[in-house]
C-alpha cells in the first residue's frame, strides 16, 4: 500500500528538510537511476510542462499525482510563476501522450517561497477537461494515517517508491524518455534533520 500512498514522493519527500540545506555545496537534491516501470502500474502520474514568464528561463517540467479526474496534485514552486501549463498523461513512453490544457491553479495556503522550511509546498492544477476516474490514484485513509503517525514519531517508511523520468546516472545529461521506478526509505523531517542541518 505504501506503493500507492507515496507516488507523489517528489511533492513530500523530506522536502522540508532538504529544502533548508539547498545552499550546502555537498548536498545533491535529486533521485538518480532506478528501473524502467511497467506501463499499466502508474496511471496517475502526471508531467506538467511549465512556460515561465517572460525573462525567466524559458521552460521547466515537473511531476505530479492525479487525485481526482479534473485536479493535480504538484509542488507549489513548479506554479509559482508560469505563463502556460501543459499537463500530460499516459506518458509512459513520452512520444505517445495525452495533453491537458489548465483551467486553474490553486497553491497551498501555507505556502511560502520566502520561508520554506515552514512552508507546505503543494498545489493543486485544475485540467480543463476530465481523466477517466481508473487513472486516479487510490489513497486509503487509514493506512494515509497510520503512516502520518509513523513519521511523526520519527520513525521511516522502508518500501516507498518514486517515479519520473530523470536522469539514469549521476554524470549523464541524458533524461529517461520511458517512465522509471526506484525504491526508497522515507524519512520523517525530525530524522532528515539529524544528518543533513549540520553539514
Amino acid at each position: 500500500m505504501q506503493k500507492v500512498t507515496f507516488i507523489f514522493m517528489s511533492l513530500l519527500v523530506t522536502y522540508s528538510c532538504l529544502r533548508s540545506t539547498a545552499t550546502h555545496a555537498n548536498i545533491i537534491l535529486k533521485i538518480v537511476g532506478g528501473r524502467t516501470a511497467r506501463q499499466t502500474d502508474w496511471p496517475w502520474q502526471a508531467t506538467l510542462i511549465i512556460t515561465k514568464p517572460f525573462g525567466l528561463p524559458k521552460r521547466m517540467v515537473c511531476g505530479g499525482t492525479l487525485v481526482n479526474p479534473f485536479w493535480v496534485l504538484t509542488a507549489a514552486h513548479c506554479v509559482r510563476e508560469y505563463r502556460a501549463i501543459t499537463v500530460t498523461f499516459n506518458t509512459f513512453n513520452r512520444t505517445s501522450q495525452r495533453n491537458h490544457q489548465v483551467a486553474d491553479v490553486q497553491t497551498h495556503p501555507c505556502y511560502d517561497p520566502t520561508n520554506p522550511r515552514q512552508s507546505v509546498n503543494l498545489a493543486l492544477v485544475r485540467l480543463r477537461y476530465p481523466e477517466p476516474l481508473s487513472s486516479v490514484v487510490c489513497l486509503d485513509e487509514t493506512v494515509l494515517q497510520r503512516d502520518w503517525v509513523v513519521l511523526r514519531g520519527g520513525g521511516t517508511l522502508r518500501e516507498c517508491i518514486a517515479t519520473g523520468y530523470g536522469l539514469l546516472a549521476w554524470n549523464s545529461t541524458q533524461m529517461s524518455t520511458t517512465l522509471q521506478e526506484v525504491l526508497f526509505p522515507f524519512v520523517s523531517k525530525r530524522r532528515c534533520e539529524t544528518f543533513y542541518l549540520d553539514q
